[in-house]
């Protein structure tokens, strides 16, 4: 890291006031928050908000007097190096454990103030070590959201894995949040707020929902459970399944396309397709499309 003076245009700054007003200062790119500011007072400040090319907020009150078209300066932490150094440094830091970085803060206490300088000027309490660690323990917390593995091979994203079996549905999962994809030697398993420990079991307090793909059987398996309570056994309902040979079975109502007499699609177009027809004659009908005309299937003959 290193230090840059910014020196752009001039100032206008009012005694009491954290507000400051440029002319030619370009702040949205020639300054950032954090960076210290030394009014025409002689004082330095820290910059806590830029709103724009010529106006920025100060963390505390501007002492001086109120003056206007003045000369000022910025200092400025800038890194130095490579990017790709950059991110050498930030990866080192980001792999501290908690308990690294809180000696290391209780160590940067213990030093005091930190003084920042060009060579020429040297301005003491810039953005102290304290802060600049806790900006970092903050960034460390942020990247603690990556993957986890647990030692079953479980992978959470976002999160850590709950406690999948080694043996059955679960055997290999990957979750995140409440919602996970799994596997073992017969089937694939897609599930929401459930994993598997010898039972399905719920994650959270809330409904639960599984999809299988049974490759024993080569079927397609919807199911469904009310909400429970996290950590109780799931029992599942199959609502659904789709056998290999294209067997369709569900276990409540089916709902197919509904029209009028008026409004029938294309016959030709859904060869031994189902709608039903609200208004036929005689009464609602369930039709079955032959190719060329829909068949009322209580009449056998052509809706109408």
């Amino acid at each position: 890291m290193g230090v840059a003076w910014t020196r752009l245009g001039t100032v206008t700054v009012t005694a009491g006031s954290v507000n400051v007003s440029g002319v030619d200062t370009r702040w949205q790119t020639a300054a950032s928050i954090g960076d210290a500011f030394q009014g025409p007072d002689g004082k330095q400040y820290e910059v806590a908000a830029i709103t724009s090319d010529t106006a920025l907020q100060l963390r505390t009150p501007y002492q001086g007097a109120t003056a206007a078209g003045q000369a000022y300066a910025i200092l400025r932490i800038v890194p130095q190096g490579s990017d790709a150094e950059t991110m050498a440094l930030l990866r080192q830091v980001l792999n501290l454990t908690d308990v690294q970085l809180s000696a290391f803060m209780a160590w940067a206490d213990s030093q005091g103030v930190v003084s920042i300088s060009d060579g020429e000027t040297t301005l003491p309490g810039l953005h102290g070590l304290r802060k600049l660690m806790a900006d970092l323990a903050q960034l460390f917390v942020e990247t603690a959201k990556r993957p986890a593995l647990t030692a079953a091979g479980s992978l959470g994203i976002g999160m850590t894995p709950s406690a999948w079996s080694n043996a059955g549905p679960g055997q290999n999962a990957v979750q995140t949040m409440s919602w996970a994809v799994s596997c073992d030697v017969n089937s694939h398993y897609q599930t929401n707020n459930a994993f598997y420990s010898g039972a399905w079991t719920y994650i959270g307090s809330k409904c639960a929902t599984r999809y299988d793909q049974d490759a024993s059987a080569g079927a397609h398996k919807w199911y469904s459970a009310p909400a429970g309570i996290a950590g109780d056994s799931i029992a599942f309902s199959k609502l659904m399944e789709l056998s290999v040979a294209g067997a369709l079975a569900v276990a409540g109502p089916v709902s197919v396309g509904r029209y009028t007499a008026s409004t029938l699609p294309s016959a030709a177009a859904y060869l031994d397709h189902v709608i039903t027809v609200s208004n036929a004659s005689g009464g609602p009908a369930l039709c079955l499309s032959n190719g060329s005309a829909w068949i009322n299937v209580r009449t056998n003959a052509p809706v109408s």
